[in-house]
């Protein structure tokens, strides 16, 4: 009899850590998570430096926005047409979201696509999102990443999407985004800040290169005065 009671303690005890060992696990070792280095990529603060001066304060800009804050299930769906639908915009965020300067009204959603969007799983991706804000009678606007934008044609291609600005009404003046840093460059590839190398072995010996700061992964090299003749092409 002692013995049954001495495994039925056993029993209760692994039990109770059982269902303590995630608890006693958070409170022993650190959680498995790093800080990343911003918010914005630097290709998506350049757009938005010149979102900024395109809408003035006309409206407010929100980013990296959660499309389940933007958008709601119906609620006459069955449990699980309704899960298939939420699964679809819990984990999706919009890059810019331009809500009413006066009660935060949405807007519209911004978009900023770059070679990534031609990928098949991203192609799938952009259609649902489009077919989603068509859905709640939203715009959703989408601009190419380049590597510098003209503030008139941002406004304007925003105005003429919202209603407001008639395409056939003359665009508004030009008004650049500053010129690149001489020592900054975007990669072509992931978006990511590159870095001025000089090769020092090899065929390339000597030349000099802008390589992705990301190389181990994104494995992307741009030969100096390549990249500068694309920049070039780029802002005209």
């Amino acid at each position: 009899m002692f013995g049954l009671l001495i495994f039925f303690g056993i029993i209760a005890g692994l039990i109770y850590l059982f269902k303590k060992f995630p608890e006693i696990l958070l409170s022993t070792t650190r959680l498995p998570y790093e800080k990343r280095d911003a918010l914005f990529s630097p290709a998506e603060k350049l757009f938005l430096t010149a979102l900024e001066k395109a809408i003035g304060n006309q409206y407010e800009i929100f980013g990296k926005v959660r499309m389940a804050d933007i958008m709601d299930v119906k609620k006459n769906l069955n449990g699980k047409d309704y899960q298939i639908a939420w699964n679809g915009i819990s984990s999706k965020h919009i890059d810019f979201v331009l809500c009413d300067a006066t009660d935060s009204a949405f807007v519209c959603g911004i978009e900023l696509d770059d070679k990534s969007h031609n990928q098949a799983n991203r192609a799938k991706r952009d259609v649902f999102v489009n077919k989603a804000f068509e859905a709640i009678s939203l715009p959703l606007i989408r601009f190419e990443v380049k590597a510098g934008y003209d503030v008139g044609k941002v406004r304007n291609t925003i105005l003429q999407e919202l209603g407001v600005l008639k395409p056939e009404e003359p665009i508004a003046p030009a008004e650049a985004t500053p010129p690149r840093k001489e020592n900054e460059h975007i990669c072509p590839k992931c978006s990511g800040p590159m870095t001025r190398r000089k090769a020092n072995v090899g065929e390339n010996v000597g030349k000099t290169f802008w390589v992705c700061n990301d190389y181990k992964s994104c494995k992307t090299a741009i030969l100096d005065e390549s990249l500068r003749t694309n920049s070039t092409q780029d802002n005209s």
